[in-house]
């Protein structure tokens, strides 16, 4: 039986065609190259995972210390065994997405796979945190490792662990079931019934599971979704499956058109002012920790700066990336205003670093667009700014920004530099 190859971690022959991409089995360089992209889901779930981050050292635990002395003893012993459970899972993901990915050819889908055990390592160190803030000392070992003695959850974490370890024993493409999907049909009974076989559901099980699978696809298509999700689904020991928590992204711009109900399910008190403001401007914005305010073009080069942002702020005081802003092709002075008026409205910023590459979008706009949102906003702007420009009509972009001569400007011809001159300036004015 033939096996799965793992992928080189560098291979000069690799096919550098995005066509020619393969999410398994393809001929890859290894290399990231995230502003051209194949599977193009992976940008919306890369905006999703980092909206969905979370650790429990922001969250005040105090209220919960208090409650979880007060449960009874049964909610206290299913609260133990739910929290020693996600600790187990969240540990074995970690452990076992890299396995996984050295098989994945396509680098977008790799970048999710990395997210993906990032979070789910600090997911399971979040969860050992709430156990060491509830529980005193001398418990947290009894309740972290009570899996080994508990018959229950032994047998659960057994057939989770032994999924894994199938594929660590059986390599061959067989052990990944595929089952393709029209996308014009969906899932129908007969192919929910073909997805529920493929992954190996007991076959008492596979006509009330395919059942989910038909209802998932409804919501998901019906609703306009672009993520219907069921975690965990459970068999009751009266043998019914029932979905105990789910989750539902729908897309913003179906939501206004098709159906508007969607507007009175929003909870508009729970949602981050300054990502409240940017969705309502079309922008892509996620708001983070630090001091410098990031603008960019392509999700790629945007993550790419963020990295450059805290490297640079290691040697200015600590300081890091404030957000993740995503300004997409059309930067026009309009969007570049809309920008840079949701950074400058957060207290935490204190510069900002604008740095785009001219592709579509020519370097001559973006600076025509930086200079417009500039004279838009006025007074209102008293953040410095660092403006890296590179690449389709770059010089006279630059030139453009240096005849305006904006006191808050400043020019940088590369990443590095432009990402130190902002780290430089933030801890400035920290």
């Amino acid at each position: 039986m033939s096996q799965l190859k793992k992928k080189p971690l560098f291979n000069p022959l690799g096919d550098t065609d995005v066509l020619d991409r393969r999410m398994i089995g393809g001929n890859t360089t290894n290399l990231n190259d995230f502003n051209n992209m194949k599977y193009e889901w992976v940008s919306d779930w890369y905006r999703q995972a980092m909206n969905n981050f979370w650790i429990p050292e922001e969250i005040n635990l105090g209220v919960d210390i208090k409650d979880y002395r007060k449960l009874p003893a049964p909610e206290r012993r299913a609260y133990d065994k739910i929290l020693s459970f996600l600790i187990f899972l969240d540990s074995l993901q970690s452990a076992n997405l890299p396995a996984v990915g050295e098989y994945i050819t396509a680098n977008e889908v790799n970048l999710c796979l990395a997210i993906q055990t990032f979070q789910e390592t600090v997911h399971s160190q979040s969860y050992s945190y709430m156990l060491d803030t509830i529980c005193e000392p001398q418990e947290r070992n009894d309740v972290l490792y009570q899996w080994k003695e508990d018959e229950q959850l032994l047998a659960r974490n057994e057939f989770i662990g032994n999924l894994y370890n199938q594929f660590q024993d059986d390599k061959s493409p067989e052990a990944l079931a595929r089952v393709e999907v029209n996308p014009l049909t969906g899932i129908d009974k007969a192919k929910a019934v073909e997805i529920a076989r493929a992954a190996n559901f007991p076959e008492d099980l596979v006509e009330k599971v395919s059942d989910v699978f038909v209802k998932l696809f409804d919501v998901y298509k019906g609703e306009d979704a672009t993520l219907v999700e069921v975690n965990p689904l459970v068999r009751t020991e009266e043998g019914d499956i029932i979905a105990l928590d789910g989750k539902v992204t729908l897309d913003d711009n179906a939501s206004e058109i098709r159906h508007p109900e969607h507007e009175a399910l929003e909870d508009k008190d729970a949602a981050d002012p300054l990502e409240a403001k940017a969705k309502e401007s079309g922008l892509n914005y996620v708001k983070l920790d630090g001091e410098v305010g990031i603008i960019g073009n392509g999700a790629g080069l945007v993550m790419s700066t963020l990295d450059v942002v805290a490297y640079a702020g290691e040697n200015h005081n600590g300081v890091k990336p404030a957000n993740f802003l995503d300004i997409g092709g059309g930067a026009s002075a309009e969007v570049m205003a809309n920008g840079l008026d949701v950074i400058l409205n957060d207290e935490q910023v204190k510069a900002v670093f604008v740095n785009v590459f001219g592709g579509i979008t020519a370097c001559d706009e973006v600076a025509r667009g930086i200079v417009g949102a500039l004279k838009t906003l006025g007074d209102e702007a008293t953040k410095p700014l660092v403006v890296r420009i590179d690449g389709n009509n770059v010089e006279e972009g630059r030139r453009i920004l240096a005849e305006a001569n904006h006191p808050l400007v400043t020019i940088e011809e590369t990443m590095d530099g432009g990402a130190r001159k902002a780290a430089e300036l933030a801890a400035a004015a920290k």
